[in-house]
């Protein structure tokens, strides 16, 4: 355990509090290839990474209790921004299944409005190698999504991006301004809140959503919907909505880069 986190990645192992384990296959199982780019790690080491990780962080009677009950302060200030302050998390089946319908670029940024504890975006993250972005008003939950981060750190993919601000999703200078592939789990949000989130986001292409969104087909060759497992409830609706590549290409246009 004294080596360093790159000698160990460098390996195929990594040490998280304490912990020792290898990937399978050493390091070329889980390095993003020229041939495969948006794959980084598989879904067993994936998910095994996220149980160490969570196991550091939260003791077995409390577990991530305080995710989801918040001081009233802080829920009064997530309310009044316009949000909801009730917590839950979308599954890893819900993002494995959103994974492998979407054609995944070097060049895509992956971006989680509503964050929360980081754990989604994470696994986003260690599954594709792509860059990541996490929105969190919560100051609870964006600590805790900062410590989940940083223990995860030697298991990204080297040069990878990572920014977790905390903030309105509703600001327009976040970090979401870059991204091409958007999360936001709108269930218990209104049409409005919902585009005016996604206002501050010109580069999507791809949108992860729990409601159809106005403006984006609910249906036709753009758009794939399932019925899968969340914290909430075991059979979900979820939408994946693309935009055809000319309205992304006018979008991109339309909008200059910071």
């Amino acid at each position: 355990l004294r080596r360093s986190p790159a000698a160990f990645a460098a390996a195929g192992m990594f040490a998280v509090g304490g912990i020792a384990f290898a990937l399978k296959g050493g390091r070329g199982s889980a390095r993003c290839q020229e041939q495969e780019l948006g794959r980084w790690m598989n879904q067993k080491d994936a998910r095994r990474a996220l149980a160490v990780l969570h196991s550091v962080l939260f003791d077995d009677e409390m577990e991530d209790i305080r995710l989801y009950d918040l001081e009233a302060a802080e829920e009064g200030e997530v309310e009044r921004a316009g949000g909801d302050s009730t917590y839950g998390e979308v599954s890893y089946e819900l993002l494995d299944w959103v994974l492998e319908r979407l054609p995944l670029s070097g060049d895509d940024v992956l971006c989680d409005l509503g964050s929360g504890g980081g754990r989604a975006l994470l696994y986003l993250a260690l599954r594709t190698g792509c860059d990541v972005f996490g929105v969190e008003l919560s100051e609870t939950r964006h600590h805790s999504a900062e410590a989940l981060f940083h223990l995860a750190a030697p298991l990204l993919r080297p040069g990878q991006q990572v920014r977790l601000w905390r903030g309105s999703m509703l600001d327009a200078s976040g970090p979401q301004q870059e991204a091409t592939v958007v999360l936001i789990a709108n269930r218990l949000f209104d049409d409005d809140f919902t585009l005016r989130a996604l206002a501050t986001t010109p580069f999507v292409r791809h949108i992860v959503a729990l409601r159809p969104i106005p403006g984006w087909a609910s249906r036709g060759p753009h758009t794939q919907t399932a019925e899968l497992p969340t914290s909430w409830m075991q059979r979900q609706p979820v939408w994946l909505l693309s935009r055809h590549a000319a309205q992304s290409d006018a979008a991109v246009r339309a909008t200059p880069r910071h």
